[in-house]
């Protein structure tokens, strides 16, 4: 797992998060997440729509995907409604077949609410 996950804004804007402690990273993602929020907002940004997708093989993604949904609108300001989590697995290929760890994609969906 990277000591530093990583969000880059298409203007150049880098948030990162360093992990130092894997016990720590609910904390770490939803700090990313809420400043992530604050950059949008700061920028002139509303999310309409988040589709997020996670690739990996375990665990099951289901049993936590309400949760994980209403923590990410949370931590970024909006209703769970626009968050939307689903997973798929690459049948035991590349990193996260064999488990060694976790992509994450996300496609969003921006209104320009001030110039």
């Amino acid at each position: 797992m990277p000591n530093e996950p990583i969000l880059q804004a298409r203007d150049g804007a880098i948030i990162t998060v360093t992990l130092n402690n894997p016990n720590k990273l609910n904390a770490l993602t939803c700090a990313m997440w809420r400043r992530l929020g604050e950059l949008m907002r700061e920028r002139g940004w509303r999310l309409l729509d988040a589709d997020c997708v996670l690739v990996l093989e375990l665990p099951k993604v289901s049993p936590y995907r309400d949760e994980m949904r209403r923590v990410m609108a949370h931590a970024l300001g909006v209703d769970a409604e626009r968050i939307g989590v689903k997973a798929t697995t690459t049948e035991g290929l590349g990193f996260a077949g064999r488990e060694e760890g976790v992509a994450a994609q996300a496609i969003v969906l921006l209104e320009r609410v001030s110039p």
